[in-house]
């Protein structure tokens, strides 16, 4: 593969000029020549909006940085954005379809694209600050811009290379195919809201593996969203070897669900931190079925209730209808095994008062220990998001069922910390 180094488009970055232009006509040009677009140790680089044209890698050499503009009617294609839309919090009015108006590494209906280097890209979030608490920053607008958005791709590599700062959800896959994410550095901060590190949303065959996932709001989020149901369902993934820690969920499930997700096995994850472990918010159409998770460790503590979904379960699997008119979809064969989990409260599943939305789960060797970590009341449950469903009031335990059934636990053992029971 041929190299073109940004310095023949880019000579002289100041880390404050605006180089989108430069950028965008040295990935016109490798693109055409199937060539790998090399951004130099110690530049700083500020660009809106780029597009990444198929056969190409960038390359982000140790010390180099792409910094996302400060003009955000550089991230606007369609040049359409009216501003700030956000009436409440997004904690309480986070409606997303997964088709942002704001871009700012965007690639689509392409394939062969690779994003390599010990370089960083950073979404400059600062210039997306909204409500601003001591536990949580809320974004002006929502959505945002998230840091990546592929849409179509076949042959995904994202390796080695550190994503930061990022103001939205910071690697949005949507319907891409043979996806591989090796040692990703997501380095988000952890007070700013809807920051999910990597989200395989309508994707196949996606190996993520040895990544290192720092962000507030979910770690990995499987989605499905519902403009983009045409790409079918999230099936065939892989993920193994991270290390994670958010304010919010682990691992995830929703809540943007309106096609299946199937063939799911997610090993040897250690979550540092977290708010709840491993969730599952089925609010939609679609189903999950043929999960399988195996050697994960959990550290779970509460966060501000307020703000951050969640009451600190190690397992939290939830399927109620985001809607009144919602048929929502089911959870079945689940499989956890080999799971230790420090939590503030217990195993949590609320499936369809009306349905049959959550059956056939399997406990394998799974030891949860429970203590106090923080102040924060921990005998409420919490349904959010959908309407008519939020938190409500429940005494803690090692595990509460709500309309579920064949759920198997003669797997599941626990500990109490006796200098630390449940409140009562």
């Amino acid at each position: 593969m041929q190299d073109i180094r940004l310095s023949s488009f880019c000579p002289n970055p100041d880390g404050k000029s605006d180089n989108t232009k430069e950028i965008q006509e040295a990935l016109n040009e490798a693109g055409k020549k199937k060539a790998r677009l090399i951004f130099e140790a110690g530049k700083t680089y500020r660009s809106g909006m780029i597009v990444i044209p198929s056969d190409i890698e960038l390359h982000f050499e140790k010390g180099s940085l792409l910094m996302m503009s400060d003009d955000m009617s550089l991230l606007d294609p369609k040049k359409a954005f009216a501003g700030s839309r956000l009436g409440v919090p997004s904690y309480l009015d986070c409606e997303y379809n997964g088709q942002p108006t704001l871009f700012f590494l965007y690639a689509k209906d392409g394939k062969n694209i690779s994003i390599t280097g010990e370089g960083a890209v950073d979404g400059n979030e600062k210039i997306f600050y909204g409500e601003t608490t001591g536990t949580f920053i809320d974004g002006a607008f929502y959505p945002r811009v998230p840091l990546l958005f592929f849409e179509n791709i076949e042959n995904v590599r994202i390796e080695d290379v550190t994503f930061q700062r990022s103001a939205f959800w910071t690697t949005h896959l949507v319907g891409c195919r043979k996806v591989y994410i090796h040692r990703l550095k997501v380095k988000n901060n952890l007070l700013l809201a809807n920051c999910d590190a990597i989200d395989p949303d309508h994707c196949q065959s996606v190996l993520i593996e040895d990544c290192d996932l720092v962000c507030a709001d979910d770690a990995i989020v499987f989605k499905t969203t519902e403009a983009n149901q045409k790409y079918g369902p999230c099936e065939n993934i892989q993920v193994r070897n991270c290390r994670i820690q958010t304010t919010s969920a682990g691992i995830k499930f929703g809540t943007e669900s309106w096609s299946d997700f199937a063939e799911i096995f997610i090993r040897d994850i250690d979550v540092l931190r977290c708010n709840r472990g491993i969730s599952f918010q089925l609010r939609d159409q679609g189903n999950i079925h043929r999960i399988h998770f195996k050697n994960i460790k959990i550290n779970s503590q509460m966060f501000d209730p307020k703000i951050w979904w969640g009451k600190s379960e190690p397992i939290a699997v939830t399927a109620v209808p985001r809607t009144p008119t919602t048929k929502v979809g089911t959870i079945s064969d689940i499989v956890f095994e080999n799971i230790e989990s420090s939590s503030e409260n217990g195993i949590f599943f609320y499936g369809d008062p009306k349905g049959d939305s959550i059956h056939d789960i399997t406990f394998k060797n799974v030891h949860c220990y429970y203590e106090r970590k923080t102040d924060w009341p921990n005998h409420f449950r919490d349904l959010r998001p959908g309407e008519g469903w939020g938190v409500y009031e429940e005494k803690p335990a090692v595990m509460s069922l709500h309309h579920v059934r064949g759920i198997d636990t003669s797997g599941l053992s626990y500990q109490i910390d006796p200098r630390n029971p449940f409140d009562d």
